[in-house]
């Protein structure tokens, strides 16, 4: 998937849990109607392949469930969660499998999951346990994804003990990580540890988040840029989650794109 000259928002179907759940083409439907022009998959409970195939949208990328990840060392509330999300086990391995077969990228989260035929892109995280130069040096054909939600975390997030991130603050990481040009998407997510960043970037407000986007803007980066954003979890009203979806993509728009 090439898209070096332009920024495209798409957006993960995670971001309208637990609607995409319960209703996912209806769902699909309004993503696609409210500007977004690609998906981020995973085997969410309730999405088939013929609903993918039925909303008119191209998959960009795929990310495989986290609890089935080797080496997952996160605490048993974080994979209980993930056992409510995701298919189960077979279904969910069917279901990537089908995907993976489509012109898509797929995204995996810790070094055990790369291959030597440098088919995935490696998200970056405080939990690699690695620093911004060490990602530079190694896997030098591996195509890195940068989230802004977990460039500001700590390490150990999922553990009992947090620790300072290996990566540093992110007013130095992002720009050297920019800076190493293997940077192929980017996850527009608001921050974690402050459930009050999506409210602020709907209404306007000045915001962390804005300012990561101002300084990858400015940088030349063009590319896919998925939203990652717990718009679903937002509201209990369906109109609300029609209204906020097109509302976060024109703020990421604005804030992001040249138009």
């Amino acid at each position: 998937m090439s898209r070096d000259f332009v920024t495209e928002i798409g957006i993960n179907v995670l971001s309208c849990a637990p609607w995409v759940m319960f209703w996912p083409q209806r769902t699909l439907d309004e993503i696609r109607n409210a500007g977004y022009r690609g998906l981020q998959v995973c085997p969410v409970r309730g999405l088939r392949l013929k609903h993918l195939t039925d909303c008119g949208l191209p998959i960009w990328s795929l990310e495989y469930p986290w609890h089935h990840s080797p080496g997952d060392r996160r605490r048993w509330r974080y994979k209980l969660r993930d056992q409510v999300l995701f298919q189960w086990r077979q279904a969910a391995v069917n279901f990537c499998r089908a995907i993976d077969e489509w012109p898509v990228d797929p995204i995996v989260h810790q070094l055990e999951e790369l291959d030597d035929e440098c088919r995935y892109l490696l998200e970056v995280t405080p939990d690699l346990g690695l620093t911004v130069q060490q990602i530079a040096d190694y896997w030098p054909q591996t195509g890195l994804v940068l989230d802004t939600a977990k460039l500001r975390l700590p390490a150990g997030r999922f553990e009992k003990n947090q620790h300072p991130s290996p990566l540093g603050d992110w007013q130095d990481s992002l720009p050297a990580l920019l800076a190493t040009k293997r940077v192929t998407m980017l996850h527009v997510a608001p921050a974690r540890h402050n459930q009050d960043e999506l409210s602020d970037c709907l209404e306007g407000r000045s915001t962390e988040l804005a300012a990561m986007l101002n300084i990858i803007k400015h940088s030349g980066w063009r590319g896919p840029a998925i939203v990652e954003a717990t718009l679903g979890r937002h509201t209990h009203n369906w109109l609300t989650l029609r209204r906020d979806l097109i509302h976060f993509h024109s703020w990421v728009e604005r804030h992001l794109c040249d138009c």
